[in-house]
C-alpha cells in the first residue's frame, strides 16, 4: 500500500521570504507522515458475514460464533498478511471446494497458495490447498478433490502472505 501523497503535494514551499508556504508543524508532521506510516503492518479484523462463508458444492456453514479470526494487514506496497480461524463450522458431505470472500482492500492480487490446517471431531486432519482467485479463496481438502469431512465440527486454520497489485 503506497503512502498517500496527495497531502504531500498540498504542502507549498517557501520562497526563502518565510512568508509564503505551508507552515511545517507537529499536525502537518502527523498527518502527512505519521499517521500514513502509523497504518502499514496494521492488523485489521473482518466482521463476521454469512455471505463470506460459501461452497462451489455441496454446503458450508458458518456461523458468527464460527469465526474466531478473520483479519489482514497491509505490510508494504506489496505484501500483504491474511490470518483466517473457523471452528465447528458445519459441511454436508459432497462438498469439495468451500470459499471465504476477502475484504475489498487485498482482492484482486495475482494468484497465491496457502497451506490450510484442518481437523475435526472425529480425528480427520489433514493441510489442504487454498489458492486465491481474485476475490476470494478457494480451499481445498487436497489436491485430489477428496471432499471436506461432513459434518458440524470442522475447523480451519489459514494463514499466508501474498503480494497485492
Amino acid at each position: 500500500m503506497a503512502i498517500d501523497r496527495g497531502p504531500w503535494n498540498a504542502l507549498v514551499d517557501d520562497d526563502g521570504s518565510n512568508l509564503v508556504g505551508t507552515v511545517w508543524n507537529k499536525d502537518k508532521i502527523k498527518t502527512v507522515l505519521l499517521d500514513p506510516i502509523d497504518a502499514i503492518g496494521q492488523w485489521v479484523d473482518v466482521p463476521f458475514d454469512a455471505a463470506n462463508f460459501t461452497a462451489s458444492s455441496g454446503t458450508w456453514t458458518v456461523t458468527a460464533g464460527n469465526q474466531q479470526v478473520f483479519r489482514y494487514a497491509i505490510l508494504n506496497a506489496k505484501t500483504a498478511a491474511l490470518a483466517i480461524v473457523i471452528t465447528a463450522s458445519s459441511v454436508s458431505a459432497s462438498t469439495v471446494r468451500i470459499k471465504i470472500t476477502l475484504p475489498a482492500a487485498i482482492q484482486g492480487h495475482a494468484s497465491s497458495y496457502y497451506l490450510p490446517t484442518f481437523f475435526n471431531a472425529t480425528g480427520v486432519t489433514g493441510a489442504g490447498l487454498t489458492t486465491h482467485a481474485n476475490t476470494y479463496l478457494d480451499c481445498l481438502r487436497d489436491v485430489s478433490g477428496t471432499p471436506w469431512p461432513a459434518g458440524g465440527n470442522v475447523y480451519l486454520y489459514i494463514t499466508g502472505l501474498f503480494n497485492i497489485p
